[in-house]
């Protein structure tokens, strides 16, 4: 959104101000990043779901971090049928 923001603003500080902020935001995904890899190496089980996801192909390193903010979304247990929450 930042993006659309700076690409639409032909004002040089505004410009400074919108790059300023873009790069604080890719800051903080970094370090969310940090923080959900150093969580998952913490844990063994979603560790082993993290093995268990990657072996899939289509999905990435990004998705065991989804699936733990949105567990609701994705239950994956060995030997245990999905469930929907109500």
């Amino acid at each position: 959104m930042e993006s659309n923001r700076l690409a639409s603003t032909h004002e040089k500080r505004a410009c400074k101000s919108i790059e300023k902020h873009i790069r604080w935001i890719d800051n903080e995904i970094k370090t969310l990043e940090k923080e959900i890899d150093g969580r998952i190496v913490g844990n063994a089980q979603w560790k082993e779901t993290d093995r268990i996801l990657q072996s899939i192909p289509g999905i990435g390193p990004q998705s065991l971090g989804t699936r733990n903010h949105f567990p609701e979304n994705l239950s994956i247990r060995a030997n245990q049928p999905r469930t929907r929450r109500v």
